[in-house]
């Protein structure tokens, strides 16, 4: 990142995760890197997420569809047995079916 000159930094961190990142702010400081880091779904927890990407049409991860819940730097993301978000790719799917049947 400093060979990149970044003046700041944005991360998908959430408070409702706990543990240190239950204090997460909105807009913090990164002396490492020596510039600004912003967290702009601080406040979200995965039903959220759900919700907003959903509203937005955001497309989501691939790697969600393979239970990988989080998607970060290569040691901390790892799947898990049960992803929320492979419900909403089902949804999808179901949803594009109908309208694909509609149509016929």
């Amino acid at each position: 990142m400093t060979d990149m000159k970044a003046e700041a930094t944005l991360a998908g961190l959430m408070r409702a995760e706990g543990g240190a990142r239950k204090d997460t702010q909105a807009v913090g400081y990164d002396p490492r890197m020596n510039h600004f880091l912003y967290h702009p779904i601080f406040d979200f927890n995965n039903a959220r997420v759900h919700e907003y990407t959903k509203e937005h049409d955001i497309p989501v991860h691939p790697l969600y569809s393979l239970n990988y819940m989080s998607i970060g730097c290569a040691p901390c993301t790892t799947p898990i047995k049960v992803c929320f978000f492979r419900k909403r790719e089902r949804e999808r799917e179901r949803e594009r079916e109908r309208e694909e049947g509609r149509r016929e």
